[in-house]
């Protein structure tokens, strides 16, 4: 692992908290409409059809935007209900939580409502709020998967990836096919410097159907941290040409060539994801962490 490499540990640290980071965004983003835990999500990878519990799971925003209420229109449940539902849909996560929190006061017993408004609080980085809104369902329904998973994602979000792991290895027994908790997982397993246990959950999950970006992208960051560049580099190109890929993938993939030494595709990669300025800022701090030649021989060899 990249903590046993004779490294600066400027580069080495920076490294670690840009890929954690990463990970965890694109493991744990996505928008989708409401579901309850009784519900399953079957989504069309391509090959096969892969079933989970979890909405958001590999799902991109769609690209319609919520229509506007006429002045003086009477706000009912339906119109807050259908008003939410085209926030999530279109990742407008304020105007999500805004509406799901009118529902929430008015159906406290509204799972459904508990795990969106939860969701969308955690992607607002309002983390307490999350906890809260899902200690009160839970409470209720201490069994429901969704609601526990949302939980761990929850942990994993406020840094505490072993209680997440508790969580989440319970879950894993109860639905050993379900892509999201396999992902989930590894995004934990990750954040405790199990890369090796990272990689063979994320391994599994990619066995349930075409893998999304994001699965992709978990899984060529965590050999990036556990120092094969290699495998980083094959997993972070096919993430991004793989369904959802977004510019944040295609910047990893240029970290990892930057690391390999390959400065020439890095800065190819790189330009194609950002505009010029940004791109070049980004090449900078790419090549400062590569300047670490010791540390990175090392790590190819690995």
């Amino acid at each position: 692992p990249l903590s046993q490499i004779a490294a600066p540990r400027g580069a080495l640290s920076r490294l670690r908290l840009s890929v954690a980071a990463t990970a965890l965004a694109a493991a744990l983003s996505g928008c989708s409409g409401a579901a309850t835990s009784s519900q399953t999500s079957i989504m069309d990878t391509g090959r096969i059809s892969t079933r989970t519990i979890d909405p958001s799971y590999a799902v991109a925003a769609e690209d319609r935007k919520p229509t506007e209420q006429g002045a003086g229109a009477k706000v009912t449940d339906d119109h807050l209900r259908k008003a939410a539902e085209l926030a999530i849909k279109s990742g407008q996560h304020h105007g999500a939580v805004a509406h799901l929190s009118k529902l929430a006061d008015k159906y406290p017993q509204d799972r459904s409502v508990a795990y969106n408004l939860a969701r969308h609080l955690r992607y607002l980085g309002k983390l307490p709020a999350a906890e809260k809104t899902l200690n009160d369902a839970l409470a209720t329904n201490p069994h429901d998967q969704l609601l526990r998973l949302e939980m761990a994602k929850l942990k994993i979000a406020d840094g505490e990836a072993r209680s997440a792991i508790a969580i989440l290895e319970k879950l894993r027994a109860e639905l050993p096919k379900d892509p999201a908790v396999l992902q989930a997982l590894g995004v934990s397993y990750d954040r405790t410097k199990r890369h090796t246990d990272a990689q063979a959950v994320y391994a599994e999950a990619m066995q349930l159907g075409r893998p999304s970006a994001a699965l992709l992208n978990n899984d060529g960051l965590s050999r990036m941290m556990s120092g094969d560049l290699d495998g980083a580099i094959q997993q972070l190109r096919r993430a991004s040409s793989a369904p959802g890929s977004t510019p944040q993938v295609r910047q990893n993939l240029a970290l990892a060539l930057s690391l390999k030494g390959d400065s020439k595709e890095a800065r190819r990669v790189a330009v194609e994801s950002l505009p010029q300025d940004k791109a070049e800022k980004a090449l900078s701090v790419y090549g400062d962490i590569a300047k670490s030649q010791d540390a990175w021989s090392l790590a190819k060899g690995r």
